[in-house]
């Protein structure tokens, strides 16, 4: 698991950002069409406020992934300590 956060982990990550940016877009997109619907004047800084609570979920995601990769990257670094210690240790045992 570790090893497939590390190389396509990132990837996702980047994956998952760019929706949430298409999704702000379109939401605004949404907001700004329903205010002209309903012939209520566009206020940028209401639909911003608006989006930044909608998309919370969305930024918890990120961050869950973000953390998964750092632990992952932590994780094969501990691998990758704990094989070499082991590889020298089976030298000097084969000695």
């Amino acid at each position: 698991m570790a090893t497939y956060y590390t190389q396509i982990g990132i990837y996702e990550l980047q994956t998952v950002e760019a929706q949430i940016e298409m999704l702000k877009y379109k939401r605004m997109i949404e907001l700004f069409q329903a205010a002209i619907n309903q012939d209520k004047p566009l206020n940028l800084i209401e639909v911003e406020k608006q989006l930044e609570v909608e998309l919370k979920e969305w930024n918890e995601k990120i961050e869950a992934l973000k953390i998964n990769l750092e632990v992952s990257n932590q994780v094969l670094d501990n691998f990758v300590e704990i094989n070499t210690e082991v590889n020298r240790l089976y030298r000097k045992l084969s000695k």
